[in-house]
């Protein structure tokens, strides 16, 4: 759903040179070294959270993707309520 939305953004580099609000980040286990603590700063500077997780690719349907962020609030509030994270 939050892909028809336009509500992620996937890669990185991407999250990185996003010019819409992000409201969390997700980071699969096999992300390299560097792009993890790239995004690990970003998410710190913007105050959001961070997720690392396995599996990630086969989460979001996308093989390659090993980092995605919401970038939709209401699809962000409806993830937070099915993670019980609020």
């Amino acid at each position: 759903m939050a892909i028809k939305a336009n509500g992620l953004i996937f890669g990185a580099d991407n999250i990185r040179a996003a010019k819409r609000k992000i409201y969390a980040v997700f980071a699969d286990n096999g992300l390299s070294e560097g792009s993890a603590e790239r995004l690990k700063r970003f998410a710190a500077e913007k105050a959001v959270p961070l997720y690392v997780l396995d599996g990630l690719p086969a989460i979001l349907h996308k093989p390659k993707c090993l980092a995605a962020a919401i970038a939709g609030e209401n699809i962000w509030k409806g993830i937070k309520a099915i993670m019980n994270c609020e």
